[in-house]
């Protein structure tokens, strides 16, 4: 009995492992994105800065509507909302890599 109840052991234990490195992957993978996320909008700020700039000093220094803070506005909105969406679904990812696992006759004896 003992045996047979090692032997479960060690396959949970290689699953679990299997299931913490996909893991580790997808978390990687996520960072990536996030940064690739965030340099794009640090490069796409210092754009529209610049087009701020050339509209004002075609207006001699006034102030005026923008199109491109309006344009500025929706792409930050834009990334806002796909950062949300990139963080939900990695989220999701990671409950359905975990959770059959967790099903897995013997979980409670083995964590």
């Amino acid at each position: 009995m003992k045996d047979k109840n090692s032997e479960k052991r060690y396959e949970y234990d290689i699953q679990i492992m299997d299931k913490e490195r996909t893991i580790e992957a997808s978390h990687q993978e996520q960072r990536q994105v996030e940064i690739s996320i965030e340099n794009f909008t640090i490069q796409m700020n210092q754009t529209f800065r610049e087009l701020q700039a050339i509209e004002e000093e075609q207006n001699e220094g006034r102030p005026s509507f923008s199109e491109t803070e309006q344009k500025r506005k929706y792409m930050e909105n834009l990334l806002g909302g796909q950062q949300e969406e990139i963080t939900s679904q990695y989220r999701k990812a990671h409950h359905w890599i975990v959770n059959p696992i967790k099903k897995t006759e013997g979980w409670k004896d083995f964590r």
